[in-house]
Parts: structure tokens; sequence; C-alpha cells
């Protein structure tokens, strides 16, 4: 690996509820466990960092326009989102990732993470053979920068301060393998969010052949670098800057019965009710100040605008969704973050792992949960979780957690607990989950709690509890469970059923 790189770093950032873009360009040495130089979109609390492709076919330039392309799909992703932003990081003019970054491609990612407080980045390898192309992507968080706020948190009423809580903790993605084309990739509608040019050729020194103003939806057919070629005729093409263009969805799924088909995007005329069922080509989006996201969607011989909140996107990789799932979570904005996960387990239930869809789900059933600690549905994606990886004991720790939440049988709490415990003996949140419901049991105060009455807490589980939490105090004496609100690093200790 080369000592020092340089790398370019464009970004794009979301603030606040605007559809606002904040953009910044840095050039920079890179050497792996040195400063990285200053940070950018500093004023974004949840940034995400998308990276170059690495390509083995280094003239090709399809790994900086797939990197290009999932930058402006994750934009997409988050475009209503206060707070939220995605960097894109890629090398210099046509220099190859693969040239400079060699074999510790994942390192480079994360340390440029590190340098721009990035809670998480996406990055992959594309290889093309014939018509197809092949996209491996992965996704890492950045643990220390997330802290808890990928965690499952609820309280019962009448038992004072008392809240239980648990981790998502997982930190590293490797999605399954995609296979698409470039049609499927780049034939799609971009539209104009401000006066552009588009040029005979990709580069901003060739000839302009066309001046397009702000909202004008173009038909993309193809991509090279940070340039789509756009039809400006039905029989000819230019090219036009990336960044002049947003990137909707190719396609968007929905679901719904009589609804409202607009002639406008938030327009009061409605051009007809109709039935959506299945995917839909966009033709155009708008964000509308107030109103939201905006899709008009080929509708057979017909076509109209739908509000954005009762259609589903569909991104290039559902790494895309995911990953906007993150951020959503994160800032609190719970309805969302369910609507992303429920999308990736939708398009990703056939042929993706069984720990990234446990992930996935357990995502999914803890933002209804925060929405509505009682959400049965919440705790059924949860509990699909366990199925999906029955060998990992965050998803015991979690089922415990929601279980609580919705005032389940304490012998089922109980039971997820020792299991947790005993695949993972030093897990902070389980033996903190089962402190906390030890000292409610025994204190007097809490004696005729409607909450534990709910719990179904009868003595034989007062028992079970008590012996449990002595069990570990016992197998190691410095272990001490701290208050409601504090974690703590424990010791390995070991459990017995």
């Amino acid at each position: 690996m080369k000592n020092i790189s340089r790398l370019i770093v464009l970004l794009l950032g979301l603030t606040f509820q605007l559809p606002v873009f904040s953009a910044d360009q840095i050039t920079r040495s890179f050497i792996p466990g040195l400063q990285q130089g200053r940070e950018v979109l500093s004023h974004v609390p949840v940034k995400g960092l998308i990276t170059e492709f690495m390509n083995p076919k280094k003239d090709s330039g399809l790994g900086k326009s797939i990197g290009y392309l999932l930058w402006r799909e994750a934009l997409t992703a988050v475009q209503d989102q206060g707070g939220a932003g995605v960097i894109y990081a890629h090398t210099p003019d046509q220099t190859q990732i693969t040239d400079m970054l060699r074999k510790d491609y994942h390192r480079a990612a994360v340390e440029i993470a590190k340098s721009q407080n990035t809670r998480m980045v996406l990055w992959g390898q594309v290889n093309e053979i014939k018509d197809a192309i092949y996209l491996n992507s992965y996704l890492t968080l950045l643990p220390e920068l997330v802290g808890d706020e990928l965690s499952l948190s609820v309280k019962l009423r009448g038992l004072g301060k008392n809240t239980f809580g648990a981790e998502i903790s997982r930190s590293r993605y490797n999605f399954k393998l995609v296979k698409t084309d470039r049609t499927s990739l780049f034939n799609r509608f971009i539209v104009t969010r401000k006066k552009a040019k588009v040029y005979a050729s990709a580069n901003s020194s060739s000839i302009v052949i066309k001046n397009v103003a702000k909202n004008i939806a173009l038909q993309s057919v193809d991509m090279k670098g940070s340039w789509f070629k756009v039809k400006v005729s039905s029989e000819k093409t230019g090219w036009i800057k990336l960044g002049d263009v947003d990137v909707p969805p190719a396609e968007i799924y929905a679901s719904r019965r009589n609804i409202n088909i607009r002639t406008a995007p938030a327009g009061r005329k409605v051009l007809f009710k109709g039935n959506l069922d299945g995917n839909y080509r966009v033709l155009d989006m708008r964000y509308i100040s107030g109103k939201g996201l905006w899709y008009k969607l080929k509708l057979g011989n017909r076509s109209g605008w739908v509000a954005g909140w009762l259609v589903e996107p569909r991104f290039s990789l559902p790494a895309v969704h995911f990953m906007a799932g993150l951020q959503r979570y994160q800032l609190k904005n719970y309805s969302a973050a369910e609507k992303a996960f429920k999308q990736f387990i939708d398009i990703t239930t056939e042929n993706e792992s069984h720990v990234n869809l446990s992930a996935a789900n357990l995502l999914y059933g803890a933002s209804q949960l925060m929405q509505n600690q009682r959400s049965s549905s919440g705790l059924s994606a949860i509990q699909n979780a366990v199925t999906l990886t029955p060998y990992d004991p965050a998803v015991y720790n979690l089922r415990a957690v929601a279980s609580i939440g919705k005032q389940q049988d304490a012998n089922i709490i109980v039971s997820d607990l020792k299991t947790a415990l005993k695949l993972d003996s030093s897990n902070a949140r389980s033996v903190k989950t089962l402190g906390t419901l030890s000292n409610i049991v025994k204190n007097p105060r809490f004696k005729n709690s409607r909450a534990l009455k709910k719990l179904n807490i009868k003595p034989k589980t007062r028992q079970d509890i008590k012996l449990l939490n002595e069990k570990v105090l016992m197998i190691n004496p410095g272990l001490l469970i701290k208050p409601p609100g504090s974690l703590q690093v424990i010791k390995p200790v070991k459990i017995q059923q």
C-alpha cells in the first residue's frame, strides 16, 4: 500500500427540514492512522459515508459511477430528514482506488469515516462481466460515534425511574451479492436541481448543446464517472454533471387502493383515483416544503403525481435502504426508520443472510416499539430475529426488554435473560436488565405495583430472578449493578442454568 495517497471527498448533506444541500470539496494526503484534515458537514449530527467502489477493470470508471449513483440515492433516501447527511469519498481524476489502496480498502474506508466523524460507511466492489454487473456491498458502523442511539428502551408506569434497555450492537454487515446491468442501474429519470447545461461529451470544456431549466426531468441512459448520459431528443444524447441533478429511485413499489393521482406535486386537482399494486417507473420527483416528497409515476398509458409517503422507493442496492433506516433511527424518526427497514426486509428476504435479516428485523421491531412499546408487530419482528439467529445473545436480550415493555409473562422474560447470559456472560445489558428487574421485585415499594401484576410475577418467578442475579454476583463478587442509565464493562462470568 502506498504511504501517501490523495483523496478527494465530495459531500452533499441535508440539514433541518428543508431540501437544502450543503457542498464542499477537500483534497488531502491519506496515511492510515494519521489525522486526515478538517471535518466537513461538522454541523450535521448523523452523517454517513459512501466510498468509491473498487473495480478490477481500471479503465472502465464503473466503480466511480456506482459510488456517485449510490451517494445520490442515499441522499434521496433521507431527503426529508433533518440532521442527516451523506459524504462521498473518491480518488482524484481518473485514478483508481485499487491503485491507491491495494488490499486495505476496508481500513481506508473506516479511517476516512473516523476523520469525518461519520457514524457509518458504505463501501464495496463492482465487477463487470460481459453484460452483467456484480455488486458486493459492505456497511460498517463506528460504535464509538453511534453510542447507545441504536437501542431499545422501555419504561413501566409505577416503577419509578427504572428503565430497561438493550442495544442493537452489530457493527459490520456483509450484504449479499447483487447481479444487475447498466440499463437497470443508469436508465432512469433524473431531475435538474438548478439551471444546468448539457454537454456534447462528459467534459465541461466540450460544447454546450442545451441549456435546461430547474426542475426538469431528463431521461438518463448511461453514466461515466460523475456524468449522466441523457436524451435531449429522440435521436440525440448529451452529458450532464451529477452535481446539477437529483436522483430519484428508478422505481417505486405500492400496494394502495383508491388513492388520489394528482396533476401536480401537492396539487389540489385530482387527475383520477386509482389502485396501485406493484412496481412503477418514476418519471419525476419533487420536494415541496411542508408537503414532503412527491413522485410522478408511469401508470399504463397515463401518468400522475402521488405523495411519497404512499409508496416505497426501490434503490439500486438494499444497503441504501438499510443505511437510511440507521440514520433515521438515530435521529429518533422511528416511523420513517420502520418503513426503511421494512423495505429492506421485503426486497431481500429470499437471498439475504440470516445475520443481516436478523439485524433488520431487530431494528424494524425496535422502530415500532419505540413508538408504542406494546406493539405486537414490533415484538413479532424481534421474535423473527430470534428464529434467524438463535445463537446471538443480543436477540434474547432485546426480546426480554420488548417483553417487559409489552408486559408479557415474566417467566418468558427470565428464560430469555438466562439464555442471553449463557451465550454471553459478559453482556453488560443483560446483566443490567436482570439487576434492574431483581431490584424491582424485591423492593417492597413496588410489591403491589400494577405493572408487576401484569407481568405475572409469582413467588417462584421472584425466586428465579433472585437466584439468577445472586449467581452472577457470586461468580464475580466485584460485579455491581449500577443505577438505571449507566453501563459498565463486566468481567466474563460463567452462568449455568
